[in-house]
C-alpha cells in the first residue's frame, strides 16, 4: 500500500492543509474537521456550533473549502458556505434562508454536487 502524497497547490502557499488531509463533517456539533490518512493530526477547521453542516466539497487548487448548512427545516435557514482550507475567510456564498430542502450547487468549477436531505444528488 501506497501512502498518499500531497499535491503542491496555492493553498500550501497560505500554510492551509493540502489534498494529503482528509477533510470530513461532525453534524451533531457543526464542525468541519481535518486530519492525515492515518488519523493523526486532527485539526477542527470550522467550528459552526449548530449550523448543521450536511456538504461538503473541496476545490484544492485555489484552496477552498465549500459546505452546506442544513439549518432548522422550520425556519428555512440553510446556508452554502465557504472559507479556505485552514478555515480562514469564512464567507456565505448563499446566506441563510437562500435554500430549500434540495440546495443545488454544480458550480464551483463544475466539479462539486451538494445533495440534498435525501441523500439523492440535486440539479
Amino acid at each position: 500500500m501506497s501512502a498518499i502524497a500531497p499535491t503542491p497547490t496555492d493553498a500550501d502557499a497560505k500554510n492551509a492543509p493540502s489534498s494529503g488531509r482528509l477533510f470530513f463533517l461532525n453534524l451533531s456539533a457543526g464542525r468541519i474537521l481535518s486530519a492525515n490518512p492515518d488519523g493523526s493530526d486532527l485539526k477542527t477547521i470550522i467550528n459552526e456550533g449548530r449550523k448543521l453542516p450536511d456538504g461538503l466539497a473541496l476545490d484544492v487548487a485555489p484552496g477552498h473549502i465549500y459546505w452546506t448548512n442544513m439549518g432548522d427545516p422550520k425556519k428555512n435557514d440553510g446556508s452554502i458556505m465557504r472559507s479556505d482550507l485552514n478555515g480562514k475567510n469564512m464567507t456565505a456564498i448563499v446566506p441563510p434562508g437562500g435554500t430549500s430542502r434540495r440546495s443545488n450547487s454544480n458550480w464551483i468549477r463544475g466539479a462539486a454536487s451538494f445533495t440534498g436531505r435525501t441523500g439523492k444528488a440535486c440539479g
